[in-house]
């Protein structure tokens, strides 16, 4: 009875002492994450991801845990990189409706809140810019390049620093950025030596100075603290001017007359969807940083609902996959093209709030 006894009192320990380490660790164990991270390989052990807040180093590690817990409860985890987000397929008309819908009552919403902000004129810093130089050193550029994606509407932004996800709040005044609830997955990646740099440039609490430059087919971002100093030097390409709902009128050079061919694209969350004439399709965008105008699109997923327009369908779908950069053909018209510079779609604007049924 006394050996029971004793077992007993020594398995409720154990679990009372393994709820405890997880509490001093900082780990909400009803609102844990899994972050997207790229895989590193080490000598001897398997490197952790943990998850912390992003903040000077004279911040005790006991008040990191606190805050990640309370960011945790409020935000419900932090968002994923959304590079590596495929969305369902969409099977319902009114799906894809309601989506078009929501898409442009955000645009109007930000046009609308940046024209309130005080009287003066609020730059657009909105969709994903990737950061070419820390301080006074390049980065190379490549399929793994940090960046930073702010979406005005939410007041929020989103990025990886080359080596983990991060995300937080901001608020945008005149020439100045102010970052709050900044949240990073916490890897360590031998191979980025800039990443801490990052992390520092927008670390919870702080305020920078930006400046941007408008070169045509790309705007830079420069961030600079009070004093001057280079911080980070990101770019954006200027493909803003494809958001928006458009007709199909013509494939291959070839005109079409369908009011039911229509497209949506979002350079900001990177996603495009529309319909090709007889079924619903969507996808992801991705920008190439080191082209101009670049534009292509993945992960394409496509209903299955059978018509008589197969035959365009097909040409269609082929035409996008195909697709490698865009140009303005004029305000309410654009041109897209493969990688021999061949036109492939040419599409014109549809009124804002307008879709094809």
């Amino acid at each position: 009875m006394t050996i029971k006894r004793l077992a007993t009192i020594f398995i409720i320990s154990g679990l009372t002492l393994g709820t405890s380490s997880c509490a001093l660790l900082g780990f909400n164990q009803s609102n844990s994450i899994t972050p997207q991270i790229k895989d590193t390989t080490t000598s001897s052990t398997e490197a952790k991801t943990e998850t912390s807040v992003v903040s000077t180093p004279s911040t005790s590690h006991n008040a990191q845990a606190s805050e990640v817990e309370t960011a945790f409860k409020t935000n419900n985890g932090v968002k994923k990189d959304t590079k590596l987000n495929k969305d369902k397929t969409s099977s319902k008309k009114e799906t894809a409706s309601k989506s078009t819908t929501d898409k442009e009552t955000a645009y109007k919403n930000t046009h609308s809140k940046n024209k309130k902000s005080n009287t003066a004129t609020i730059d657009d810093i909105s969709g994903e810019w990737y950061i070419t130089s820390v301080g006074s050193k390049a980065i190379r550029q490549d399929d793994n390049m940090p960046y930073l994606n702010f979406v005005p509407a939410e007041g929020r932004f989103y990025g990886s620093n080359g080596c983990n996800v991060l995300n937080g709040d901001y608020q945008q005044s005149s020439n100045k950025l102010t970052f709050s609830n900044v949240l990073t997955t916490m890897q360590y990646c031998p191979d980025v030596n800039y990443d801490h740099e990052i992390n520092q440039a927008i670390a919870d609490g702080r305020s920078v100075h930006y400046t941007l430059k408008d070169t045509g087919s790309e705007t830079y971002m420069y961030i600079t603290d009070d004093s001057g100093k280079a911080l980070l030097t990101l770019t954006r390409h200027n493909v803003q001017f494809m958001n928006g709902n458009w007709k199909v009128v013509a494939i291959n050079g070839k005109e079409i007359d369908d009011d039911e061919a229509n497209i949506f694209f979002d350079t900001t969350e990177l996603k495009v969807h529309g319909n090709t004439g007889c079924n619903y399709f969507n996808g992801d965008i991705f920008i190439d940083p080191s082209a101009a105008n670049s534009i292509s699109f993945s992960g394409m997923a496509v209903t299955r609902m059978s018509c008589h327009k197969g035959d365009q369908e097909r040409i269609m779908l082929v035409a996008l996959e195909e697709t490698a950069s865009v140009t303005q053909d004029s305000d309410d018209s654009i041109v897209l093209l493969d990688n021999s510079g061949k036109q492939v779609l040419k599409l014109k604007r549809l009124p804002m709030g307008r879709r094809n049924e």
